[in-house]
């Protein structure tokens, strides 16, 4: 799946969405006008996104144009989510681009 942003003077970009068989959002890059991989301003291109196997959020990735780990506006590269019994969230702790825990 892709959509297309508008954005300044008639510049555009577009993001390719992945999901799986169930229908999760697990990939989305960001690519320009000429199909090239661009990075928004904290030079994040393409995000990975994991589900356990109730369809909750257990990790977001963070990735640059050179499919290296990059921060997000807070330097986290990592967010891993934890979740009870019944599918609440519990805990979410970030990492750096270096899988280092920040808080």
């Amino acid at each position: 799946m892709i959509s297309r942003v508008l954005f300044h003077c008639c510049l555009f970009h577009d993001y390719k969405w992945t999901v799986d068989k169930r229908g999760l959002h697990v990939k989305s890059i960001r690519f320009n006008n000429l199909s090239e991989r661009i990075h928004n301003k904290k030079e994040v291109c393409l995000t990975n996104y994991e589900y356990d196997e109730y369809g909750n959020l257990i990790e977001l990735r963070f990735y640059g144009v050179d499919e290296q780990l990059k921060g997000d506006e807070d330097g986290t590269a990592i967010y891993r989510n934890k979740y009870d019994e019944y599918g609440n969230k519990t805990e979410t702790k970030q990492y750096d681009k270096n899988e280092q825990k920040m808080w």
